[in-house]
């Protein structure tokens, strides 16, 4: 028993309360290796609630491997929630997740899983199916806490239900929002009580949150009960139904209250916050509201040429607006502004009955929006490096992909649209951004108002993409066929967009050996900006020139050219590996190739590199054959490395070089047909270095590379070209 103050005071902490107990019987939770669902019916507070089970966890020094919270509520599909479960263990560009999470005993990690019922209600049976089977696997490697308004059937599940937020704790959360100090008579408690919280507003905590939040401080609660009442009846099913047609909405308790409420404070605001409301469902990954502020201030602001690109809203929204939301409850604020996902809902519902006209303003403020952040992101590139980029880029990757499905329906060349998606394709690294890319791309081609060769933009920023992050060989062959590379060399570069054409598919034929051919006709044109003169010089084995030139970016070029020279700087090396974004998976893998080439790398920690695409699953194969003592196992390493690589043809021929340098040790009938084969290619790719390589295996050598040993077939004059390269790095900074 308690008095009336200290219901009160529960009241208003009940969701410290709850994320206290919760958070203890998680952490016993997560020492039997239990799945824990966090029951509580819809509108009431679980995602608060788990929220906060967060916060007073990692404040806490719990989990040293992290604390992830998944938000459900949006996928469509099994690939979407497995991408986002991959994420938690920074492994979202893994090909099989399950191979690489049994290269650890367990993590200290804790995975919240927010309103999980959304994926028990999936088109697809085997979706769900497969969603459930992934959990269960996924709790042998961490603590997992669940909220779902369902029940999931687990049988290792502990379930926690919350009690249902009563009339005292309404009345309670009202007076403290609305009244605060102000004392309420008796009669209008009741009044307030019966005729609002209970019978319009359900006792439904957001409810209240939002209405008492958006009332004038001298509102009468007669009045109130009548525009209430008023509001509500006007309010049809169809619309309910427009906003809340999921199957799994037929378990949210109080929808129409919580709708209504949402509805009385949307139309307490004025217009341009109206417009703000409505805009930010366009970005589900939230906004900072110091980049809105920067990116929409006033053109007369800033004369500065380096600041020309900012823009006025065309809706001469400002960040007072969105301030206000936060202010009314239609936000939730973190480090972001965010739509709460219900509210989201709304604001998309009534962003849709607006005209045709007035949803391209929105567009074009949204466009301009992700415009800004693309090109801060180039920004952040040039001063911290593409790692950080990419780690920019992964926080807002849900607005910049989002703003493909209107980019159509905003005015302007689509030239500059087509730029702006060619900058931004650059920072996609994992598979499942890959595959909503490449989707909304298709859809993009559609485009009437696009010629032939702009369409062929799109397709070839699909083919990289997949190439780099999913696959080589359909990619490959679908580029061989839409674009050969004699058709490539033809292409007038003046015209737009096929420099930008080029420059996708240079980089590929280059990849499948074709390094030489472009070279020379980059060079013979001097042409510069096509390709990573880097890259392709280190190919050829043109080291002298990549020495002489600080200007080049020379990171894992740099690490390669020492290790073929036997000076590689182990230390140097491994600082580098240290330094590379959680998620760069392929540079990590490449990084590591090269130290394995000059050490041990011991298996556990070759176990733990994570596969991404053959290429590095290539590269993992023979570093397991480099420390490999049994010679079965370790040819068969050496194969799988060889089929894995065959479309990045250096690495592909290096593979051949140490399988068969490997058979000639231990004097294999199979040595003689992979010396030949391995130094035909090099040969005919002009790979100097690795030609030499074979040369030195047939004799028995160990003479050092010179690179004057081995002229090149043409007789080129680089000065001037490498001059204009230099000088176009400087300016791309």
């Amino acid at each position: 028993t308690c008095n009336k103050g200290e219901v009160g005071k529960r009241t208003l902490y009940r969701e410290e309360r709850y994320s206290g107990l919760v958070s203890r019987t998680v952490l016993k939770t997560s020492l039997y290796w239990k799945l824990y669902r966090l029951s509580l019916t819809g509108g009431l507070g679980k995602t608060t609630i788990a929220k906060k089970i967060t916060l007073h966890l990692a404040d806490r020094g719990y989990f040293a491997d992290g604390i992830a919270f998944v938000a459900c509520e949006n996928f469509t599909d099994y690939q979407s929630f497995e991408g986002n479960v991959a994420a938690c263990f920074d492994m979202d560009k893994a090909i099989n997740l399950r191979e690489h999470l049994t290269q650890y005993a367990r993590f200290n990690k804790l995975i919240i899983l927010d309103n999980f019922e959304t994926l028990l209600t999936l088109h697809n049976p085997a979706d769900i199916e497969a969603t459930k089977a992934l959990v269960t696997f996924v709790c042998d490697y961490a603590a997992i806490v669940i909220t779902s308004r369902q029940v999931i059937d687990y049988e290792f599940e502990d379930v926690y239900e919350l009690s249902q937020f009563s009339t005292d704790n309404a009345l309670t959360l009202f007076k403290n929002l609305y009244y605060k100090d102000k004392p309420l008579s008796l009669e209008a408690q009741k009044f307030l009580r019966t005729e609002i919280l209970e019978e319009l507003l359900g006792n439904n905590p957001l409810a209240i949150k939002i209405i008492a939040k958006n009332l004038p401080r001298s509102k009468e609660l007669k009045p109130l009960k009548q525009e209430l009442d008023k509001n509500f009846f006007a309010m049809t099913s169809a619309e309910l139904d427009a906003i809340f047609d999921k199957a799994a909405d037929v378990n949210i308790e109080r929808t129409r209250s919580l709708y209504h409420s949402i509805n009385y404070s949307y139309q307490q605001l004025d217009n341009r916050e109206k417009l703000a409301f409505e805009l930010l469902h366009l970005f589900p990954d939230g906004i900072k509201l110091e980049d809105f502020k920067q990116c929409f201030s006033s053109k007369d602001k800033n004369k500065d040429k380096n600041k020309s690109e900012l823009v006025t809203s065309v809706n001469q929204i400002t960040d007072q607006q969105i301030i206000s939301l936060e202010h009314k409850s239609l936000l939730e604020s973190a480090n972001k502004l965010k739509l709460q996902s219900i509210v989201s809902r709304f604001a998309e519902y009534q962003f849709n009955q607006r005209t045709d006209d007035e949803k391209a303003r929105y567009f074009k403020d949204a466009y301009a929006f992700n415009r800004f952040l693309v090109s801060s992101l180039n920004t952040s590139e040039r001063k911290k490096g593409y790692s950080y980029a990419v780690s920019l880029f992964d926080s807002m990757s849900n607005n910049i992909l989002k703003s493909l499905d209107y980019i159509g329906k905003v005015d302007g060349s689509s030239e500059g649209k087509l730029i702006y998606i060619y900058h931004f394709q650059r920072y996609i690294v994992e598979a499942n951004q890959t595959k909503k890319l490449t989707n909304k791309l298709r859809l993009l081609e559609k485009n009437a108002l696009l010629n032939a060769n702009e369409i062929l933009l799109l397709k070839l920023i699909g083919i990289r993409r997949r190439y780099y992050n999913i696959e080589f060989s359909n990619s490959f062959d679908y580029l061989n066929v839409i674009l050969p590379l004699k058709k490539v060399f033809g292409l007038d570069y003046e015209k737009f967009p096929n420099q930008l054409i080029a420059t996708i598919a240079f980089n590929i034929y280059e990849m499948e050996g074709s390094t030489y051919a472009i070279f020379i006709h980059l060079v013979k044109g001097n042409l510069v900006g096509y390709s990573n003169l880097e890259t392709s010089l280190f190919r050829l084995g043109a080291y002298t020139i990549i020495d002489n030139n600080s200007h080049f970016d020379k990171e894992f070029v740099y690490y390669e050219i020492a290790s073929n020279r036997n000076q590689l700087n182990s230390s140097a090396l491994k600082k580098y590996i240290g330094s590379l974004y959680v998620k760069e998976h392929l540079d990590r893998m490449q990084a590591y190739y090269t130290l394995a080439k000059n050490e041990r790398v011991e298996r556990e920690t070759i176990q733990k590199l994570v596969v991404t695409n053959p290429y590095t699953d290539g590269l993992k194969n023979l570093m397991y054959a480099f420390i490999e003592e049994d010679a079965a196992q370790k040819i068969d390493y050496l194969k799988q490395g060889l089929k894995k690589l065959a479309h990045i043809k250096y690495y592909y021929i290096e593979a051949i070089y140490f399988y068969a340098k490997y058979l000639k040790a231990i004097a294999h009938p199979d040595y003689e047909s992979q010396f030949n084969a391995g130094y035909d290619l090099a040969a005919q790719c002009q790979y100097r270095f690795l030609k030499h390589q074979f040369i030195n295996l047939k004799n028995d050598t160990d003479e050092p590379y010179d690179e004057n040993n081995y002229p090149l077939p043409d007789k080129l004059e680089l000065e001037g070209y490498i001059n204009k390269y230099k000088k176009f790095r400087e300016k791309i900074g």
